[in-house]
């Protein structure tokens, strides 16, 4: 995923000030995370304990921050799709 994303909170949509600040801590928090020189790209951030592109951890950060998990929800995982076709 190459393309940024911002999350407001619904309180919060439409007011663009949020992604401003969004951005702003991001930046922040990704400064005080230790980082190792990627393969694939320019740094890996370690974010509780996972090493991450800085676009993936803005992500986790906005799930972690935004999803609030139901007792009547059923999370699905499984592998990714290996293998020939």
């Amino acid at each position: 995923m190459d393309m940024p994303v911002s999350y407001c909170s619904q309180r919060e949509h439409g007011d663009h000030e949020c992604n401003n600040k969004d951005e702003r801590n991001d930046s922040e928090m990704l400064s005080t995370l230790s980082k190792e020189k990627g393969w694939r790209t320019e740094h890996l951030y370690q974010y509780k304990s996972f090493w991450f592109t800085s676009e993936a951890v803005e992500m986790v950060k906005r799930a972690q921050q935004y999803f609030k998990a139901q007792p009547t929800d059923i999370l699905l995982a499984t592998f990714p799709k290996s293998g020939t076709t």
